[in-house]
């Protein structure tokens, strides 16, 4: 498709009234975009689509990762915990989160709700093999894939997303080398914390307490909707706060109380070796899953804080479930 033929469909207006997303929809579309599924995928191509139109579905994404100053005047804050200004790598989960905020503080832009967040990402898998069944895959649990054929894919895609989601976006889903196809991404039309966008996060409360509660609530929300599942809040509550990061650009102002709650999370622990999807050196907060034994982990660049992407993996085994990597992020007025 030509650029103008493109840009022609995107300024399209879109009249059309899109129903509101029923109940626990964004939270199944989520873990099956960033996550294995516990079926068998029986095409290739329908795993591609699927991530790809879930990643811009859900605005995902990562942090900024150029410039940005802070207001005139503003004195950066610091993530409640040990706020260590001493040189050297940090020894805690919060001393490093106490950085992170810092980072995100000083490095991200102010979008505004006309605009879209660009994103170019790398995203790894490992998959049950497609002739593959096994009684670990099925069940409420995530499977660990251990003692599971599995196959492994890899896949670079773009995505501009509408920073208010009163737009539609536009996304790639890469089939093979070479493949440019684009396609029209849903609005966001009932934004929260499963389906957020730029402008819901300038909404949220930047006191930590009152942000906690509306993660709690996000995260009860996610265990009501399968029995046996509260004990595995505090896994919960750290993959809502991941997916906010996922957004692209957190407001400088939410950085601070959503880092503070990230770091008081019971079970969270600092990973003083990560790398990313792309091999970038990092480090990183994990939390372990207590069924699966899953770890998820936040990635940060070593040394400027930035988030760098997320990776979940089976430390008994040394093997990755999912892994990225943020290879770009800008804030566009138009689509290119």
């Amino acid at each position: 498709m030509t650029e103008p033929r493109l840009q022609d469909l995107f300024d399209t207006p879109d009249t059309a009234d899109e129903p509101p997303m029923p109940a626990g929809f964004a939270q199944s579309a989520l873990e099956l975009g960033r996550r294995r599924t516990r079926r068998r995928r029986t095409t290739r191509a329908a795993a591609t689509g699927g991530v790809a139109a879930v990643a811009a579905l859900a605005v995902g994404g990562a942090m900024m990762l150029g410039g940005g100053a802070a207001p005139d005047g503003a004195r950066p804050p610091a993530a409640a915990g040990s706020h260590s200004t001493a040189a050297g790598r940090p020894t805690t989960a919060t001393e490093l989160l106490d950085r992170a905020s810092l980072a995100a503080y000083h490095q991200n832009p102010t979008v505004r709700p006309d605009q879209f967040i660009y994103q170019k990402t790398l995203v790894k898998s490992r998959e049950p093999a497609p002739d593959v069944d096994s009684p670990a895959l099925h069940g409420d649990a995530d499977s660990n894939l251990r003692g599971v054929k599995t196959v492994q894919y890899s896949e670079t895609g773009e995505s501009w997303s509408s920073a208010d989601g009163s737009r539609r976006g536009w996304a790639t889903s890469p089939l093979k080398a070479g493949d440019d196809r684009r396609f029209r991404t849903m609005r966001v039309r009932h934004p929260s914390l499963d389906v957020p966008t730029y402008q819901y996060l300038t909404t949220l409360p930047t006191d930590p307490d009152a942000l906690m509660r509306r993660i709690d609530a996000a995260a009860q929300a996610r265990a009501d909707q399968k029995p046996g599942q509260q004990h595995r809040l505090n896994v919960m509550r750290f993959e809502v706060i991941e997916n906010v990061l996922n957004v692209g650009i957190v407001p400088a102002e939410l950085a601070r109380p959503l880092y503070t709650d990230l770091g008081r999370l019971p079970g969270v622990e600092l990973v003083r070796s990560a790398t990313d999807a792309a091999g970038r050196k990092g480090i990183g907060v994990a939390i372990t899953d207590p069924d699966s034994q899953i770890r998820y982990m936040i990635v940060f660049d070593r040394h400027d804080y930035r988030f760098l992407g997320y990776k979940t993996d089976d430390p008994a085994t040394g093997k990755y479930l999912t892994w990225s990597a943020i290879l770009a992020v800008d804030v566009v007025d138009q689509v290119k």
